[in-house]
């Protein structure tokens, strides 16, 4: 009973502290924003393990490869952007 109790609570406790997909592209801007470039990098692509169809994401991401002139892979994550969503104008201007 012990060992099930304290897998219950493992498991709660793991959900406490996950985030979701929206929460790591929040956090990615909010690095980007504080010029922690690498840190965006890092949480845009923990959210794009989550969902790999979110076009902001992939915004975001690209415009962080366009600041640090990694343009390739600026591309790359902005023509997925506009593939996913042209409504998003930004990601045609970056």
């Amino acid at each position: 009973m012990k060992l099930v109790y304290s897998l219950v609570l493992l498991f709660c406790s793991t959900l406490s502290f996950s985030q979701s997909a929206v929460d790591w592209y929040n956090s990615g801007i909010d690095k980007f924003e504080e010029g922690n470039t690498l840190g965006a990098i890092k949480d845009f692509n923990a959210s794009l393990a989550l969902d790999s169809n979110a076009a902001e994401t992939y915004w975001g991401r690209g415009s962080v490869y366009a600041e640090l002139e990694q343009f390739d892979d600026a591309l790359r994550d902005l023509n997925k952007s506009i593939t996913l969503n042209p409504q998003i104008a930004d990601a045609y201007y970056n």
